[in-house]
């Protein structure tokens, strides 16, 4: 799909009225906003946390920052959970995270296995109208680093990361855990 500046412009605080303006400031607040947030620490990890990093990287942005979507979404051949079922699903995989110790106290192997199958199914839920993969990326940074690993997402290769999460959605996380295995490391003490 080709867009045209205005055939697809979500509401925003900043009353863009073109795609790619709107892009372009989202991509540097959110980036500043991540910063910021990157210096927090984390000790639960649920569909609160999640909301409420979604809300600190785009508050200046969007007025629904941290809201759940109120419409189905879809990207490519992609239908994400229909939203009359996101409470039930997010209920199902914050509590698994939960009841896995937030992944803590396990090899690096099972870490990245299970990391992957969290990414995909939080990639499945795609709780927001927008900033999803930012936020899951930024909820497994931070994931990782209380479990006592890092993940390094300056190694991540954006075409490899697109096809890993098509294929969760549609095949299997197969890719998504080669793709963790190759971003992940355990955490230096410095």
């Amino acid at each position: 799909m080709t867009l045209k500046n205005n055939d697809y412009i979500l509401e925003n605080k900043l009353g863009i009225k073109d795609i790619f303006i709107l892009n372009e400031h989202e991509r540097k607040i959110a980036t500043f906003n991540e910063i910021i947030i990157r210096r927090k620490n984390y000790k639960k990890f649920n569909f609160n946390t999640l909301k409420s990093m979604h809300k600190e990287l785009f508050k200046e942005i969007y007025q629904w920052a941290g809201m759940v979507r109120k419409v189905n979404i879809s990207k490519d051949k992609c239908f994400f959970c229909p939203v009359e079922n996101i409470y039930s699903f997010a209920d199902t995989i914050f509590q698994k995270l939960e009841k896995e110790n937030y992944l803590k106290g396990i090899s690096q192997d099972e870490f990245c296995k299970k990391a992957a199958d969290l990414f995909g199914d939080i990639n499945a839920l795609h709780p927001f109208r927008e900033g999803n993969g930012r936020t899951q990326r930024l909820f497994l940074y931070h994931l990782a680093k209380n479990a006592g690993y890092e993940l390094d997402l300056n190694k991540l290769d954006k075409n490899k990361y697109m096809t890993a999460s098509i294929e969760s959605m549609l095949v299997s996380n197969d890719k998504m855990e080669n793709l963790m295995k190759s971003i992940i490391k355990p955490l230096t003490k410095e």
